[in-house]
């Protein structure tokens, strides 16, 4: 395998923006798209600027005053736009190394940060050219269908790179749809003066659903007894899980549980919170109401049940992560045919599918 080191530097994304001229009388300059915002300085007609990208009615500008060249928005009726300025390609100009993506759903994100906005997604196969490294991240070049060029950050485990003499491969295309097709889209944010909103296409919030905003979840273990349950079974089962915040998911999960004589059919509703995270390591404290259908040895009973667990998850790549899940208890403080309230407690272990 060969290594990447730190001499590819640091490139960034080029220069690629749209001539504009005032066509108004006069236009004011504001510090943001925003409306509310305080103009920062007037502009006349015939001044020339730089158009990078729009947001709502403006257009984000450089311009030049006092022989200084300074950033801000204005209103886009105010601009006449004209042709595409696609300077060189500094990106280009480095040396990159050529690979392969491995991963069936492999994210390029903003930055090397699994908390970080997904910029696109590449497919098994695809291939990708590397321009540096950190400890677990490629950052890659990418090329935009307007022609601009731009980085990301994809995680080591899903690229293969190539050996010494296959680096000339062509890179895959980031297709930056969404855009308005009258302005082009800056890959990057690296501007200097105020900051304004991207002008990326929408894309997925990295959060406790890493690389999607549904999981599978499975898993097995044995449930112990705590107070009154008086048995030990061993229990398999699965969990239907949506995302409904950047780290918030809601599961509906089912279970089977067997042993001591007599079996469990479990279902219900949870909700699964991610506490922290530490690298590739996260931990997400889990709540839930369940519903119980308990029978054998010609008896059987329905009980209700509140549960209460800390998961800890490792994230093998954006698709699938192995889960613990130590210590969980359930405490039924209700169940027909006169059973007591009892709690049993699970520990349990599996994996987790994410698309």
């Amino acid at each position: 395998m060969l290594a990447v080191s730190a001499e590819f530097g640091s490139a960034h994304a080029a220069d690629v923006y749209r001539e504009g001229i005032v066509q108004a009388s006069s236009v004011q300059v504001f510090s943001s798209f925003d409306t509310s915002y305080f103009p920062l300085a007037s502009l006349l007609k015939g001044e020339k600027v730089r158009v990078y990208g729009k947001q709502g009615t403006r257009y984000f500008v450089r311009y030049t005053k006092n022989m200084e060249e300074r950033t801000g928005w204005v209103e886009a009726g105010a601009i006449l736009v004209q042709k595409l300025v696609r300077p060189e390609d500094t990106v280009g100009k480095k040396k990159t190394y050529s690979g392969t993506v491995v991963g069936r759903r492999a994210m390029v994100r903003k930055a090397p940060d699994i908390e970080a906005n997904v910029l696109t997604k590449f497919k098994e196969g695809d291939r990708v050219q590397v321009l540096s490294q950190n400890k677990e991240w490629y950052r890659l070049r990418l090329e935009y269908l307007d022609g601009s060029v731009g980085e990301g950050w994809i995680e080591k485990p899903l690229v293969r790179l190539d050996t010494e003499g296959k680096s000339n491969s062509k890179a895959a295309v980031a297709h930056a749809t969404g855009i308005s097709a009258e302005v082009p889209a800056r890959p990057n944010s690296a501007v200097v003066g105020p900051r304004e909103p991207t002008t990326e296409p929408a894309t997925a919030t990295a959060s406790a659903v890493e690389g999607g905003d549904q999981n599978l979840r499975l898993g097995l273990g044995p449930v112990f007894n705590i107070h009154r349950y008086g048995t030990t079974q061993f229990r398999i089962g699965a969990a239907y899980e949506h995302q409904v915040a950047p780290k918030v998911t809601v599961g509906v999960p089912f279970s089977y549980a067997m042993g001591g004589g007599f079996s469990d059919i479990q279902g219900g509703v949870d909700l699964a919170i991610l506490a922290r995270r530490w690298g590739r390591l996260e931990m997400i404290p889990r709540v839930g109401a369940l519903l119980d259908y308990y029978y054998g040895n010609d008896r059987s009973f329905i009980a209700v049940a509140a549960l209460i667990a800390l998961r800890f998850e490792y994230r093998m790549s954006d698709g699938f992560s192995w889960y613990m899940e130590p210590v969980s208890a359930e405490v039924s403080p209700y169940a027909t045919e006169g059973v007591p309230w009892f709690v049993r407690g699970q520990a349990l272990l599996g994996g987790k599918f994410r698309w």
